[in-house]
């Protein structure tokens, strides 16, 4: 990964085209599908966290993938000339914004000032589906 000259999507094809758009761009700085791309994003977003689509979900969240691979690609390569991209830019504060209110959503306190700030990580963490392992077919908090 870290010599690679292009991003590679870790899927192909979606039903919105956004994979395959975003791909395109960052690998060729293809200014045509600048505005579509920022566009798009609000949609899929909305799809993703508001009406909780796998689908979305996964292209999201692959998009996030692609834009954080720019950083490990080879220096000289045109993904990694668009490092600081506005457009690449955009899209990576959209979904991130989106995601981390979702993560937070429900929690009703200020916890960035909380004095119990680790305590109320460690809830989140603990509460997050990701942190259930399964062992027999049974849920088990880790």
């Amino acid at each position: 990964m870290f010599s690679n000259k292009e991003v590679i999507s870790s899927f192909e094809g979606d039903g919105y085209g956004f994979t395959q758009h975003l791909t395109f761009y960052i690998n060729n700085h293809d200014l045509t599908l600048s505005q579509g791309l920022t566009e798009d994003i609000d949609g899929i977003l909305s799809d993703a966290y508001d009406k909780s689509m796998p689908e979305a979900l996964k292209v999201v969240q692959n998009a996030l993938f692609m834009i954080y691979q720019i950083n490990l690609c080879y220096p000289l390569s045109i993904p990694a000339s668009l490092q600081h991209d506005e457009v690449i830019s955009v899209i990576r504060r959209k979904i991130e914004a989106k995601w981390l209110s979702a993560e937070f959503a429900g929690h009703t306190s200020n916890c960035w000032q909380d004095d119990n700030f680790v305590e109320f990580l460690v809830n989140v963490w603990q509460g997050h589906a990701a942190s259930i392992i399964r062992i027999s077919g049974k849920r088990c908090h880790g």
